[in-house]
């Protein structure tokens, strides 16, 4: 898989799952694509939507409300937005990359805690 030209939710994604030792199916990085620079639009981020799919994948699609809930909740702390066109907006273009390696240790973090039985927010 050529990660160079992933977007922020397939990066996020693909970063989640090789942080966690868990080979990400390529299949289900390209269809996930379209949730990249906030649906396209500025919507949702998609650095966030793409570390709560990956948790997902992690999880072998469990606990989809708390990863939802505690990658959201750090994300919010971190950024004060979960807003594409907030963030870019606040960082700027180049600010995307720091945006998703926050995503990912969020996500990542929230995987370890609710396998260990909880989640800290």
């Amino acid at each position: 898989m050529d990660i160079d030209n992933l977007n922020c939710c397939q990066r996020a994604a693909f970063n989640v799952c090789e942080r966690l030792g868990i080979e990400a199916d390529e299949k289900i990085i390209s269809v996930i694509s379209p949730l990249g620079d906030g649906f396209g639009i500025g919507g949702i981020c998609g650095a966030a939507m793409g570390a709560v799919l990956g948790a997902g994948i992690a999880l072998d699609g469990q606990h989809g409300d708390d990863i939802r809930l505690a990658v959201v909740m750090r994300f919010m702390k971190d950024f004060k937005s979960i807003s594409c066109g907030s963030l870019v907006g606040q960082y700027g273009q180049n600010g995307c990359e720091k945006i998703v390696d926050s995503a990912v240790e969020e996500a990542v973090l929230a995987v370890k805690n609710i396998k260990k039985g909880g989640f800290d927010i």
